[in-house]
């Protein structure tokens, strides 16, 4: 496989579980990555580590790249690229109709650069949400704007 034939289901800013460890952490990137994509790239056999093997890693399974939820007193220091076998990802988002950290996010943005865009860039918006695959956030956003009185209706 190649990068372009996976996809990953997971998203930056997801609440997830190293399953090995039963420790929290939060995705900081989840990139269309093969186990053995990354394994090449960086000189390190993921589906060699004791861990990973224990859940089944594949070399045609995605990464995440992640970093472990710290105590109050300390800082994270690395992140850790993981075989999505051994993620679980952490139900939180279910409190808010299903709704993830990132797109809460990119709904954040959103609703401020509509709020600010001419029409013209109005338009280059919508069309980098619909390439992005965000229609539905993009669509809410620009709600959120319009109610606002900042966007007129009929864009």
């Amino acid at each position: 496989m190649t990068m372009s034939d996976v996809e990953n289901s997971f998203q930056i800013g997801d609440p997830v579980m190293d399953a090995a460890q039963g420790r929290p952490m939060v995705v900081l990137d989840a990139p269309d990555e093969t186990v053995a994509d990354w394994s090449d790239a960086n000189g390190y056999n993921l589906t060699s580590n004791y861990a990973n093997s224990k859940f089944g890693c594949t070399d045609d399974e995605p990464v995440v790249e992640c970093v472990y939820v710290s105590d109050v007193r300390s800082e994270p220091s690395k992140t850790y690229t993981f075989p999505v076998s051994r993620i679980r990802l952490i139900d939180v988002h279910h409190a808010d109709d299903g709704r993830r950290v990132g797109a809460r996010a990119v709904r954040a943005f959103l609703v401020e650069a509509f709020v600010v865009a001419t029409a013209e860039e109005r338009e280059a918006l919508k069309a980098i949400c619909e390439a992005a695959g965000w229609a539905s956030v993009k669509d809410e956003a620009l709600e959120f704007a319009k109610a606002a009185g900042e966007v007129p209706e009929y864009v």
